[in-house]
This record gives C-alpha cells, structure tokens and sequence, in this order.
C-alpha cells in the first residue's frame, strides 16, 4: 500500500511486479462448466454460450444472433473458442489504483435505511441530554427500533396504534411470543414513547423545512418530473429571504419531549449496566456532555469480521490526534447521473484530511465530532462518511456563511453543525439560540436525513500489493470458519456457494460490519488496457482483433462511431480490480446500452442480471423495500450505491438471473438490463459499452429518463443520430435511422410550435457552426436541447424550450430561440433519409406491379413478351442443335 501523502504521479511510481503464475488463467483446452443445480436463493442461470471460431469472427453479428434470447435474462456468459487466448499487456510493476472502501451492511438498502435511521435518533437524543449505548431489551432481546417505527407507521401511528390496541400484534410481527401479552405490549410502547415518539414528532414538523432547503439547493423538486417546478423560483426567493424557513420544528417537538421525561439537561446512569427487561432504560445526569455515540450491542452473533495484518479494522477506536477524513474526500454522484461522470478520477492524488481544532479565524466556535459514532447493536465502528453537497454557485466551504440568511458576517455568532460542518446564526435559528451548546448540536438537516451516500477513498495501490491484502483477507476471514474434513485430513477448502452465501449474509447484517476494497472505474486512458493496443503493438494480431475492448465500441455497425469524442467508461475501457466480497451494487447502463465485460484473471466474479422487461418491476420494488432511501434520494437507482438481495426481489415477482463469470470469459448485458454482483476474490476485468442499431430505441428511453431525473446525458442521442445521417447514406443504415429521426423531428416540431404560440414573434436565430456541449445543455433539466434552445442576452444560460421560462428574469419576448435547423431544413432532412429508406419498398413495389398479371397487357408488355419469347425460342433451338450433336459425338 502506498501513502496517498507521498503525492507521487501514479504514472511514475513503480513497485515489485505480479507474479502472473500466482492468478488464476483460463484453462485451455476448456472444460465444459456443469450449470449449478442449487444456487444461494434458488435462483436459475443465465444461458453460456460457445461460439464456433466462425461464429466468433464477429461481436456484433454474433451477440445479435443470441439477443433475443440474452434479453429474456438480461445477461449471458460467453466463452470464447480455445484458440482466442489474448495476452495481458499491462506493466504491472507501473500500474497503480486507487480503491474503495466498501462496509457490506452499508450497501444494502434495507440495512443502510435502518442505520441510517439509528444514526439520526442517536443524534437527536443526543443533542438533547440522553446518551443510547444499548438498546432498549424487551424479552432478554434487544428491540428493533427501526422495526418496531415501521410496524407503528403502516398502522397509522402512535396514536392509532394506543387507540387500537395493537401493541400485541406488533409484538408478535417483530418476533416476540414467549411474553404475556399485556407485559409485552406495555414495554413495546414504553420504548416507543420514550425513544420515537419525539423524534417522530419533531420529523414531521422539521422534514418540511429540510426538503425545502434540499430543493432550493438542487434547483428542482426532489421527485422526477420532466415538467418545469416553481422550485427554481423557490429558491431564489429563499436565498433573497433573511429568515430563510419560517417554522420552528424544535418548539413544535417541546411537548413531546418532555412528555416522554427527556430533559435539557444530561442525565446519568451506569452505562455498563444492562438495559432493564420489558421497559425503558433509565437515562443518567452528568454535568459534562455525553459521548456522541451510538448504541452499544446486548450481544452480537453470526461470524465476527476477521481484519488483520494490512486491513485496517472497522471496530479500532479512533484516537483523539487521529485526523478526521474531509468531507469533500466521499465523492457524491454528480448531477450528471451517469456512472461515467459521477465518480472521482482514481488517478487523482487523495486529499490529506484536516484536523479540525477548537478555534477557528474569527474566533468562531467549532464545534467537531470527535469519535465515530457506533453501528446501532454493535461494538464496531461504523464510519458513514459524510457526502458534501452540490458545488455552491459562490464557491464558499461550508460554514463561512449562515445557511438562513447567507451572510458570512458575525462569526462569532455562528453556530457549526457537528454533522456536516455548516453554519447557522445562533440568533437565525427558530428558537433562536442564546448561548453555543456545551454537547454536540445538529442541524435539522442532519437530524432528519438526507440520505446523501457514497464510498470512501481508499489507498494507492499496486497489483502486487492488492493481491496479498486480497488473498490474506480471504485466508483469514474463512480460516477459522471452515470445518475440518477427516477424508481429506484437513479444514475444508472454501467454495463458491460459501463465499456467495456469506457476502449476502454480512451484506443484510446488522450487527456486523466488514469492510472490503474495491478497484473500480480505472481509467485504461492513464492506466492502459489489459488487450494490446495498435498504438504500442500494431503487429499483435489482437491489437485489431474485434472483441479487443478497445476496437469493440467501434465496430461498423456500431453507433458510437459517430461520437465525435471518446468518452471514458463507455467507447474507451474501464479496469476493475477486485477482491474477496468487493461489489458492484443495482445499476444499468449508460443510456441503456450494451456492456461487455472481460476477465482478464484473477477469482470468480459472480454476476444477478435483471431482464429489460423487468426493469420497471425491479424498480418498484426497491422504492417499496426501502421507501425512506428514495423519498430522500430519488435517484438513487443512478448513483450505484444500493443493493437488495435476490431473495428479496424474487419474493416481488421480479426475475432475477445469475452468472459466475471466470477467467478468459466474457458477460454480456443487455440495454436496460438491471445488474449487480460481486468478486469471490483477487481479479481483473475490463468493460466497455457499444450500441448496434437495435439499440437506438432504449437509448431514446434512457436519454427520455435522464429528463425525467434532471440528469445530464453522457451525450446527446439528437447529435448522435444526425451525425449517422449525415456520415452514412447507406440504405442499411437508413432503414433502422428514418423511424427514429422522424420520431425526433415531430417532437421537436411540436416543441417548437408551442414556443412559438406562448412566445408570439419571438426571436430565432440559427447556429453558425457546431456548439460545445455546455452550450446547449439547459440549465434546469440537464437535457442536451441540441436542435434548439432558448437564450437571453443578459445571461450565459442556456434552456431547453420547456423550462425557457426559468433561464432568467427576464420577460420571454427577449429571449431568442437558437435553432440547429430551421424547420424546413430539419423536414428536407429527416425526409431525405426516409427516402432512402424507402427505396427497396419503391422498387418491390415496382417489380410487383410489373409482375402483377392482367387480362389484357399493355402495348409494351406485350412487345417486349414477344420480343424475349422469340429469343428465348431461338436460344432454346440452338441449345438442343448443341445438345443433339453432342450426344451424337459422345455416342459416337
């Protein structure tokens, strides 16, 4: 592992070399691979192909003989024939990545919106005087918080429930049936009252003014709509505003709080205690403020996370010297929503975390969390890392101005919030706040949630390296857990099917946090790609082979031929480096294209596929598992970051498909195809995305999302299309290219009436030459507006015609609508490649009426019958003279 401090280009640095003999090859002659009778979650394999060498010619003819079929599963295995063995052509002595950090309970929905909800009540109970180090116990058995919320909330509430008398019922979903009843329904409301009653109460009064601020922020609702929000007006407004939310969530929760006996003052009692038995726990008083931890497990089960020698142990205590991590480290997935975009440049050398002190310039107070706070039902560290939020348009770091009346003034009086370092005016706040709290203080923000989440940054990180931490993470993590085999006269050796079922099982743990690494999204543009390259080996015969990752995006029947620039992760290569448990979470791909990914060497990499037909299906599910995640994160399905079991999603009725992908084979995903996966240990891979003309339809689907979302596209499909029009006039092209064109000409058309009706005598203008991208990117939903857009001379805004309104103040009759194409011109164009199109239609439809047959034909016709059946008479004649004579000679 190399310190990120050293600040060494990773393109200089050099370190001991691979030993290739050491990683796993594809074994040649292959054996044909038995498909497995009984997966973890009972789930069915996806179809393996084995393509002949003829078959295996070419990518694009071949993947579109197996397509129709591919689709119904979303993913397929494909092994190459045995004489296609290309080399691995990277110097792994210069190769250096930088990985990710990755808590497996963390990336499961279900798990991350439980402890997420732990975190926030932990705050909230903390700021208010009362310390959680355990749970509440009821029936020797430590109660479910996050549970029992959900059980109150689908029966209509506290109220509804004490009405109703549900607390039995409740008690028996969460599990609990060796308890009298009324004992157990008076210790499940008691803990209800005294740890979610005022939480709850005190969400429902701030979540308001949170999503308000959240939109302000974002520009936009927090829900998708393709359709324009007064939202961006909202915001303006609310920065104009001195006052910022006008509502006083913590006066509103006041009675709540102390109904439930929560005090402002801290309260003691023997923490090492254990909590008492079918009742709340008693809180304690101490005249200093608690620790800003969370809860402290009753017990704890299943395997505990083995994280020795190089792993760094996810349950060590953070010491008080201990920098902690900036928060700008965690990268949020950018507002361009696409996996090509969002992630940081893992060439990028890391940022040295600050130390946070207790006085900063101005003598503001700061106030910083100094411990991690505790996995809820766990003695392990679980360190959440804080994601930052949108680039500001001013530039300012957080906490140099107020977020009320964004002010930087009076620095003194500026309040820091202890969760994400942002200032408020003591005397902003609704109650204002005459004195600096001497405990931790949160803002609303953080107390209700944001859902905001991402991977940290890991170390730098040679292929040498990564391969002993994987294999000695592996070594030790299974070492102690396989039982011993008195055949063989040693511990089992571990499958498969073992290492499949314990990632789910940490994966859904509550009370177990391991933390992996994970070499994802390595560029092949500074790293180099794993297949040889024209460019350094041009008589390497798979330099120029078609399934080299590198010419596979470009194929001739590809359309990103027509991408005027390569775009990283999609037409170039990305590498992926793995280890044992390391995973990639729900997604699909870019713009619903097609993805190919490669095994270089290297441990299994298990693949879920999801078919295209269940897409919508698979996305109602995970909005109904996990509610809380997308209420806060719309978009979360963009951001890679969440899975949810197999299990989970068939039990939906959702279609659920699994390859293991190893060495030397490829997987292939469809567009729109749903899927996630994980390594089984140290390996390589490589992937690149390509779109044959099938494709063009979901490309419009997703590009249709991306506005739905406020997503920016990786690239314009409009420009994509009319640079396939005007580069190949072949009717093959014009076949697939004229119902999509005309599809994009009627809507733009339609577009611009409307404008035009809304806006009479307004302006247009046509482009003189070709924009860049930001030029015509609208400044609200994200959309490339490519054929036209709206602009104003007193801004660089640019609008799609939707949102023209939102471009600036400015009265609409001084916008100028910016056009590619005048009307006609697009019509003339569209029209000429249908006619191309049409062109074997026009002549099928001449040659059959020629040949259509008639009673009496034509004067031509006929001519030209009687012209040819006299030839064809003399002909026939001639031929049976030659023929008679021949056979004379022969019989001669």
């Amino acid at each position: 592992m190399i310190p990120p401090s050293q600040g060494v280009p990773l393109s200089t640095r050099r370190a001991a070399g691979l030993d290739m003999s050491s990683v796993e090859h594809r074994q040649i002659p292959s054996t044909k691979e038995q498909p497995k009778k009984n997966r973890p979650h009972g789930i069915t394999e996806a179809p393996t192909y084995r393509p002949t060498d003829e078959e295996f010619k070419d990518p694009f003819k071949y993947v579109q003989s197996i397509s129709e079929e591919g689709r119904k599963y979303g993913i397929v295995k494909i092994i190459p024939p045995d004489t296609w063995n290309p080399p691995f052509c990277i110097d792994t002595e210069r190769f250096h990545f930088k990985t990710r950090r990755q808590e497996l309970n963390s990336v499961e929905g279900g798990t991350r919106a439980n402890l997420n909800y732990l975190d926030q009540l932990n705050k909230f109970h903390s700021q208010h005087g009362m310390t959680l180090n355990r749970y509440p116990s009821v029936d020797k058995r430590p109660l479910d918080l996050y549970r029992l919320k959900k059980a109150v909330d689908i029966r209509g509430g506290f109220d509804k429930v004490c009405k109703g008398k549900k607390w039995a019922e409740i008690g028996r979903d969460l599990g609990y049936s060796g308890k009298i009843m009324s004992s157990l329904s008076t210790s499940l409301k008691n803990s209800y009252q005294k740890y979610l009653h005022p939480y709850e109460e005190y969400v429902k009064t701030a979540k308001p003014g949170v999503q308000q601020q959240l939109e302000a922020e974002y520009g936009g609702p927090l829900t998708p709509s393709p359709a324009g929000s007064p939202a961006g007006k909202m915001a303006k407004n609310f920065m104009k505003s001195p006052g910022g939310i006008q509502e006083s969530p913590l006066a509103r929760t006041a009675f709540a709080l102390n109904s439930s006996g929560m005090r402002e003052k801290p309260v003691d009692s023997d923490n090492d205690s254990p909590m008492p038995d079918a009742g709340p726990v008693d809180a304690s008083e101490t005249s200093t403020p608690g620790p800003a931890g969370g809860f402290t497990p009753v017990n704890t089960g299943g395997f505990t996370a083995v994280n020795g020698n190089a792993f760094t142990a996810v349950n060590s205590i953070k010491k008080e010297n201990e920098p902690t991590p900036a928060p700008n480290e965690t990268p949020r997935p950018s507002s361009r929503g696409s996996k090509r975009h969002h992630s940081e440049n893992s060439d990028s050398p890391s940022k040295e975390p600050g130390v946070d002190g207790e006085k900063e310039s101005g003598e503001r107070r700061s106030k910083r969390l100094k411990k991690a706070p505790t996995v809820a039902g766990s003695n392990m560290i679980f360190h959440r890392p804080a994601t930052p939020r949108p680039d500001r348009p001013n530039k300012t770091k957080p906490g140099e101005k107020c977020e009320k009346c964004g002010r930087g003034d009076d620095a003194t009086s500026l309040l820091l919030c202890d969760g994400c370092d942002h200032g408020y005016h003591t005397y902003c706040l609704d109650p204002p706040v005459k004195t600096i709290p001497e405990r931790d203080w949160y803002c609303n923000r953080c107390l209700v949630g944001t859902g905001e989440f991402g991977f940290e940054d890991g170390p730098v990180y040679s292929l040498k390296q990564f391969q002993e931490k994987a294999n000695n993470f592996k070594e030790n993590y299974f070492g102690s857990k396989m039982t011993y085999d008195p055949i063989l006269g040693t511990k089992r050796q571990v499958t498969e099917d073992d290492v499949e079922q314990e990632f789910w099982r940490l994966v859904e743990s509550l009370h177990e946090t391991v933390e992996v690494e994970y070499g994802a999204d390595i560029h092949s543009t500074t790293h180099g790609s794993g297949f040889p390259a024209i460019e350094k080996d041009p008589l390497n015969k798979y330099s120029h082979d078609p399934w080299n990752l590198n010419i596979l995006p470009l194929h001739n029947e590809s359309l990103f031929r027509h991408i005027k620039s390569d775009v990283s992760g999609m037409t170039v290569p990305w590498l992926y480096v793995g280890m044992c448990f390391s995973t990639f979470c729900w997604h699909n791909e870019d713009h619903y294209t097609y993805s190919a990914n490669y095994q270089h060497f290297g441990a299994t990499k298990t693949w879920y596929g999801i078919p295209c037909s269940d897409a919508l299906k698979f996305e109602n599910a995970m909005r109904e598992a996990v509610p809380e995640l997308f209420e806060q994160q719309p978009d979360l399905l963009f951001q890679l970051v969440t899975l949810l079991t197999p299990t989970a999603l068939t039990k939906a009725g959702v279609k659920v498909y699994a390859i293991d992908q190893r060495a030397g084979q490829f997987v292939i995903t469809f567009p729109q195809a749903y899927h996630a996966g994980f390594n089984h240990g140290f390996n390589f891979n490589e992937a690149v995305n390509f779109a044959p003309p099938d494709w063009e339809p979901y490309g419009r689907a997703g590009v249709e999302r991306y506005h739905e979302f406020r997503k920016q596209p990786v690239f314009s499909h409009e420009e994509l299309l009319l640079t396939a029009a005007a580069r190949d006039s072949s009717i093959k092209t014009a076949l697939w290219l004229a119902p999509a064109l005309e599809k994009i000409r009627d809507a733009e058309l339609e577009r611009r009436s409307t404008l035009r009706e809304l806006v009479p005598g307004i302006t247009e203008q046509l482009v003189e030459g070709d924009l860049v991208e930001e030029q015509y990117q609208c400044i609200v939903c994200k959309s490339y507006c490519y054929l036209s857009q709206v602009i104003c001379d007193c801004t660089t805004n640019v609008a799609c015609v939707e949102h023209h309104q939102d471009i600036c103040d400015c009265s609409s009759d001084k916008h100028i609508l910016r056009l590619k194409h005048n009307d006609e011109a697009l019509k003339e164009l569209v029209d000429k490649v249908r006619d191309k199109a049409n062109m074997p239609k026009a002549w099928t439809a001449k040659l059959q009426k020629f040949m259509r047959p008639t009673s009496y034909p034509s004067r031509l016709l006929r001519s030209n019958s009687s012209a040819n059946e006299l030839k064809q008479s003399a002909t026939s004649k001639q031929k049976h003279g030659m023929h008679l004579r021949t056979r004379s000679r022969t019989v001669a």
